[in-house]
């Protein structure tokens, strides 16, 4: 689970470990957050462990899977979370070679790939947007449901994505944003 010390991350994370997964808990800062997350995630009897790896380096990325092989056997599960926010538009990859990639490397071998998309969920990385009455009122007029979305709120959409309930989901994005996509404003923004 990387990026799974604050946030989304650190809600889905503890979701897992709580649904019967074992868990690296990935985090590039924080590491208190992170030791706090493996002990709530023990709690519910399983195995986790803490690792430091920048997810940009390839390098930290590999150790980081070799870790995992060496403490659990095996990857079940991989949540690729971690991120910041900076937005541009999507111009380098194509859908051909999105295609590619999983039908040649992913696909023939029993790996489900599937994404979450939030929208406006309650963390760090878009605070500004909700922190302040005035703030959390003009998003709100973007949210149909008029909440702004709970870290708990992804943790439990990937829990079950990754189950086997779920098990002929392969491909496929799950929209977890109160219909925030369909709202007329958010084409333009807000």
């Amino acid at each position: 689970m990387t990026g799974a010390n604050s946030g989304i991350g650190l809600a889905t994370a503890i979701a897992l470990g709580r649904a019967g997964a074992e868990v690296v808990v990935n985090h590039v800062v924080g590491r208190e957050a992170a030791d706090d997350a493996v002990r709530r995630i023990e709690g519910y009897g399983v195995r986790a462990v803490a690792h430091e790896a920048d997810v940009s380096d390839e390098a930290q990325v590999l150790a980081m899977f070799a870790r995992m092989i060496e403490e659990f056997g095996r990857i079940d599960i991989l949540v690729a979370n971690a991120g910041l926010q900076s937005d541009a538009a999507f111009t380098d990859m194509t859908v051909e070679q999105w295609h590619k990639v999983v039908d040649m490397n992913l696909a023939p071998h029993g790996i489900r790939v599937n994404a979450v998309a939030p929208g406006a969920i309650r963390t760090p990385i878009n605070r500004d947007a909700w922190q302040t009455p005035e703030a959390e009122r003009d998003l709100l007029t973007l949210i149909p449901y008029r909440r702004v979305g709970d870290p708990q709120d992804i943790a439990d959409a990937v829990v079950v994505l990754a189950s086997d309930l779920m098990d002929y989901v392969v491909g496929t994005t799950i929209y977890i944003d109160d219909g925030m996509t369909f709202f007329p404003g958010f084409a333009e923004g807000g």
